[in-house]
């Protein structure tokens, strides 16, 4: 439970930037790239080296959580670099 608490700010700002920001300036096949090489590169490697070491629940559940992290990092300059800007009409 600690866990998710942890995650969750970060998680409610990569879906913020995901879905009220980056996907509504256009910039949806970034999003969608972005969420693919999160989820299936990152926290699912992860959460399976977890399980194979052995680490007890609570560290297989944060390391498989870490792509809201890299998410949210790559979102931020994203956002700052102000490439999501597309003119949709």
């Amino acid at each position: 439970l600690l866990v998710y608490v942890i995650y969750t700010t970060p998680r409610m700002l990569v879906y913020t930037l995901f879905i009220g920001i980056l996907r509504a300036g256009g910039d949806s096949r970034f999003c969608m790239i972005l969420d693919v090489l999160g989820i299936w590169c990152i926290g699912v490697p992860l959460a399976f080296l977890g399980v194979y070491l052995g680490l007890p629940l609570h560290w297989v559940v944060a390391m498989s959580l870490a792509d809201e992290l890299f998410k949210l990092l790559i979102c931020l300059l994203r956002m700052k670099s102000k490439k999501w800007i597309n003119v949709l009409i």
